[in-house]
This record gives C-alpha cells, sequence and structure tokens, in this order.
C-alpha cells in the first residue's frame, strides 16, 4: 500500500501480510526495502478497493453555464462483413450536423446541414413558424454538467492519441463489442468511429470536448441509471484565440523632415542653409 499526496509525491509505502493466526485483527507488515516486521491493528474494510470510491465522478468538470458551443454529428456506421484477419473497416454515411451556440439564456442555431445525399449536404434554417428546443438544449448542457464516471478501461495498446493506430485483429474486436469502429478515412487512413456519433463541446474559456459514444454496457447499471462507453478527449479551441492584428506603424518621416541627413547630400548639391559643401565634402 502506498500514500501519496495531491502532488502524487509519496508519503509512505507498507507492505502488507498475513494476519496474526491468534488475532485476526492483527497483520505483519514492513516497510520496502527494511527487514524489520511489525505487528499492527489494522483494519482493511476502512481501504476501499472499489473505484469509484476513490475519483473524483466528475469526469468532464465543467458547468453548463460555461459551454458556449454544442456540434452535434450524427452519422450510421456501415460494418461490412469481416475482411483478412478478422479486420473489419466499416464505412461513414453522415445523417446530419448541427452547430447551436449559447446567446445568454437562449441557444441559436448556427449551422444545420443535412445529409440526404452523403456527398452534397443540405443546409437547412429555422423556418417562421419553426424554433429550437430550448428546452432539450438546455438537458443536453446539464447532463454534459451532471456525467459521470463509473469505471474506466483501458484503450487498447496499439490505438494512438489520433485515434487512428490500430494493430491487431483482437484489438479490433475489443473495440467493436464498446461500440468503436475502424473507417477508412479521406486520406486512406484508418480512424476510429462511434456507433452512436460525436458531439463536440466548445467552452467560453477555449477548451474543446470531443465525446464519442459508444454502446451501452450491458448489466452493469445501478438501477434507473445507464452505463455507456464513452471515449472523451480534450484540445484547445483555436478559434476561441484569434491571432491579434498588428497595428500599423505611423509614418514619422527622415529626421528633419524631408530633408536628407548630414553627408547624404550628393556632391556639390546645396546644403539645406543655402551654402555650399566646403571642397573636399
Amino acid at each position: 500500500m502506498t500514500v501519496s499526496d495531491a502532488a502524487g509525491e509519496t508519503i509512505g509505502s507498507l507492505i502488507i501480510g498475513n494476519s496474526d493466526e491468534n488475532q485476526p485483527n492483527l497483520r505483519f507488515v514492513r516497510r520496502p526495502g527494511q527487514p524489520l516486521i511489525f505487528v499492527v491493528d489494522y483494519d482493511p474494510t476502512v481501504l476501499k478497493t472499489d473505484f469509484r470510491d476513490w475519483i473524483d465522478k466528475d469526469l468532464l468538470q465543467i458547468d453548463a453555464v460555461d459551454i458556449a458551443r454544442l456540434d452535434i454529428d450524427d452519422y450510421q456506421v456501415l460494418i461490412p462483413e469481416a475482411g483478412d484477419a478478422g479486420r473489419r473497416f466499416a464505412s461513414i454515411q453522415p445523417r446530419f450536423r448541427a452547430a447551436v451556440r449559447s446567446q445568454g439564456t437562449r441557444w441559436e442555431l448556427e449551422r444545420f446541414l443535412e445529409y440526404v445525399d452523403p456527398n452534397e449536404p443540405t443546409e437547412r434554417t429555422v423556418g417562421a413558424e419553426e424554433e429550437l428546443n430550448q428546452v432539450r438544449l438546455n438537458q443536453v448542457a446539464s447532463s454534459l454538467d451532471t456525467l459521470e464516471i463509473v469505471d474506466v478501461v483501458r484503450k487498447p495498446s496499439g490505438l494512438g492519441v489520433d485515434l487512428k493506430a490500430i494493430d491487431t485483429a483482437e484489438e479490433i474486436l475489443d473495440l467493436n463489442a464498446s461500440g468503436y469502429v475502424p473507417a477508412q478515412a479521406a486520406d486512406g487512413s484508418l480512424e476510429l468511429k462511434s456507433v452512436n456519433g460525436d458531439l463536440f463541446v466548445d467552452t467560453a474559456d477555449g477548451l474543446r470536448y470531443t465525446l464519442r459514444f459508444g454502446n451501452i454496457r450491458q448489466g452493469e447499471g445501478a438501477a434507473g441509471s445507464l452505463d455507456r462507453y464513452m471515449m472523451v478527449a480534450v484540445s484547445v479551441n483555436e478559434s476561441a484565440f484569434p491571432m491579434p492584428e498588428l497595428p500599423a506603424l505611423p509614418d514619422i518621416g527622415l529626421p528633419g523632415g524631408d530633408a536628407p541627413a548630414p553627408g547624404d547630400s550628393p556632391e556639390g548639391a546645396p546644403l539645406p542653409d543655402g551654402g555650399a559643401p566646403a571642397p573636399g565634402d
């Protein structure tokens, strides 16, 4: 057992052995690297091993009021028959892409693209008799605020930060079970797509959260709850920090107005005071 402080520095470590046969509440312990063995009164129940008892459950660490923009990317994942060595490379058929921006207490539509033709999206606007569902959008923002971690599953070792380095068929099958499939990107490389679409969340302080929604986790949720696999990435929203425009420098002219500086007068030219240059100048 190792105890660390908030900065990750080790406070102390103990190697915990068996309990005493005659007094089960006592255990043999020793410090790493030291030969002495101590007998201590140790209650193992005070150190819980449940993952949820040791973490900050607030997954995104954001407040609903700090959400500046929501961008929903909804698409259909088309999974073909298994290919070579069990690999299954999906194709993506987009459905719609909708972005809304927070304006105080209301949401305004920024862009809405429908994909009746996968190659030619159609842009829609809010009609005269239509309006955004403000209640539903507020519910989305609130759910992001209260999103909780219930468990963590290790990503396959071959899956890089960019979600494009996928090595083995076994890794692909593991991802498929969680609701993630490799798909062919426009440049020919493989990228990971989620079976329930993606949500991009921009905050007022310039962060962008990318949420990739996978399958529902079967048989794990508490009563009345729903557990779902999700991949989360956080990056800097570069558009929130535009490059400043450099101001134009004032035209201050040459020293002394338009007159040439000393030594710049051509040979034989009159000096500013009307005199002629001296011989040798």
